[in-house]
């Protein structure tokens, strides 16, 4: 009987603990807020509703790169009904090259022909843009950026939020699933071109300040929102901030990072063009024509896709080599457009490819030489190429030509920076867990240990960034300590593109947090 007893006490025991474990841990996610900061919290969730109706919203206003200034004016007035005070401007391109001649881009648009319009052996300049014949990416007329400045009372620190109007094209339309400016709800996801890359960032960093604002909170900090154009490609509506004096203690980027995780790196990219040469013969022609230069033993038609081949073996074993040095992932290659040729029967006399090449690059607080920058990445590429082609009878005789059409350097924040442990600290009292941080994070080169060259994969946190954007600008121009955030999303620069409406509330609750802790 004692012992039915006892056993029946401590099953009651084990049982009101488990109860217990599950409030403490149902609690949790308020545990670290303030009532202010529950309050602000809880009345994020109250307007989800409006929320995710503003995401919509943007989503359904088309605002390919080139076509922002629809969505830039609805920007500046949801700003204004803010109370901020809001600055519209159309960057100067020209100041954009004087001031920042080493990282300012030529201007792009959506359409295919004025994309990446304008490529160059080397560093772009204004000169050269002016020289071309394409108008259309000239100038930013027609294309504001848009800032909204909530100024606090002094003595607080300082945060810029920066989002990209502009999108990608949308591909092949007829593949969509759900109409790419409709804004369809499916199952907690909102689909859109722009849903996920950025307007999800944007909405979330704009309902966050708002929630400050309509709290009543005081900041001693100014908060700058920043939706900027041309964020695909050139980043040079980010530049045109920083160009205008928009600096911070601390920014952040609202990219599709996912709310649990923050990335403090972005990586360099080149964007490059290759065009090889070939002798244009009928199929016929090719069979019975004597060896075309009477030394090599080629025949009289040469395809320009064939020659081809030569580059894209030179670039992809260029690929492996690079990642056998530095570790898997710290180089990767992108062979994305291959066209040539005029008839299905006859060898083509031109091809082209476009492709990229993104790379990752030690932080500044390592003393290791570590991954070089953008510029020793192309003579690499470069000599890549022209080495192949010295090894090819026709290449030799006929160098394949290699231009940049998009460079951008590498950026990497310090992981022990304040803003990310903001965040960090936010998201825990928001959610209730642990963020995750991505990025490149190798050990300091101080005795606890020791950067060597091949054990890079080793200093890859899970989820590397491997993808370059406007990070590198706020963090190497502004020279202000950069992060990412921002809620998930998927099929960014693809069909169906989407974001989750979930974890949209809860970046806005972090952002909300975050604001009002880091600017008081």
């Amino acid at each position: 009987m004692i012992d039915m007893r006892v056993r029946r006490f401590f099953c009651i025991a084990t049982l009101a603990c488990f109860a217990a474990c599950l409030t403490a841990a149902g609690d949790l996610r308020a545990a670290g807020l303030s009532k202010e900061e529950k309050k602000l919290v809880d009345a994020i969730e109250e307007k989800r509703a409006e929320i995710i109706d503003a995401l919509a919203t943007l989503v359904r206003i088309p605002s390919r790169t080139g076509d922002e200034g629809d969505v830039q004016k609805y920007q500046a007035e949801s700003f204004r009904r803010m109370g901020m005070d809001v600055d519209v401007w159309e960057p100067d391109v020209r100041e954009l090259f004087e001031k920042f001649p080493d990282v300012a881009q030529n201007p792009s648009r959506w359409q295919p022909e004025w994309g990446l319009a304008l490529s160059a052996p080397g560093r772009f300049s204004h000169e050269a843009l002016i020289r071309s014949p394409y108008d259309a990416v000239k100038s930013y007329r027609g294309r504001p950026n848009v800032v909204g400045l909530l100024k606090g009372s002094g003595g607080g620190r300082s945060l810029v939020l920066n989002g990209h109007a502009d999108t990608i094209n949308l591909g092949d339309e007829k593949g969509w699933k759900a109409a790419p400016f409709a804004a369809q709800s499916v199952v907690n996801r909102l689909y859109g071109r722009g849903a996920a890359d950025m307007k999800g960032g944007l909405v979330a960093a704009q309902k966050a300040v708002q929630a400050v604002v309509e709290a009543g909170i005081r900041l001693q900090g100014d908060v700058i929102l920043q939706s900027v154009v041309n964020g695909e490609y050139s980043g040079n509506g980010t530049l045109a901030c920083i160009l205008r004096g928009y600096r911070a203690d601390a920014a952040i980027v609202n990219r599709s990072t996912g709310s649990g995780r923050v990335i403090d790196d972005s990586s360099g990219v080149l964007y490059f063009e290759v065009r090889t040469k070939g002798r244009e013969v009928y199929a016929e022609g090719r069979r019975h024509a004597p060896p075309g230069d009477g030394k090599s033993g080629e025949p009289s038609s040469v395809s320009a896709v064939e020659k081809m081949a030569v580059v894209i073996s030179a670039l992809t074993t260029l690929e492996r080599d690079l990642n056998d040095l530095y570790g898997p992932g710290v180089f990767q290659l992108a062979i994305g457009i291959v066209r040539g040729g005029n008839f299905t029967a006859s060898s083509a006399r031109d091809c082209v490819l476009h492709g990229a090449l993104f790379f990752n690059v030690l932080p500044r607080h390592s003393d290791f030489a570590g991954v070089p920058g953008v510029w020793n990445v192309w003579s690499i590429l470069s000599e890549a190429v022209a080495r192949a082609a010295r090894r090819d009878p026709w290449l030799r005789e006929n160098p394949p030509a290699f231009s940049i059409a998009h460079y951008a350097e590498p950026f990497n924040n310090l992981p022990d920076a304040p803003i990310v442990k903001a965040i960090q600290d936010a998201y825990r009292d928001v959610a209730g867990k642990e963020i995750r941080l991505a990025g490149f994070h190798p050990p300091a080169a101080d005795g606890r240990g020791e950067a060597v060259v091949g054990k890079v994969l080793a200093w890859l946190g899970p989820g590397a960034a491997h993808a370059a954007g406007d990070m590198r600008h706020l963090g190497n121009a502004g020279q202000m300590s950069t992060v990412a955030y921002g809620p998930t999303g998927g099929n960014i620069h693809a069909l169906d593109e989407w974001v989750d409406l979930e974890d949209l509330m809860t970046a806005t609750k972090v952002l909300a947090v975050v604001v009002a802790r880091w600017c008081r």
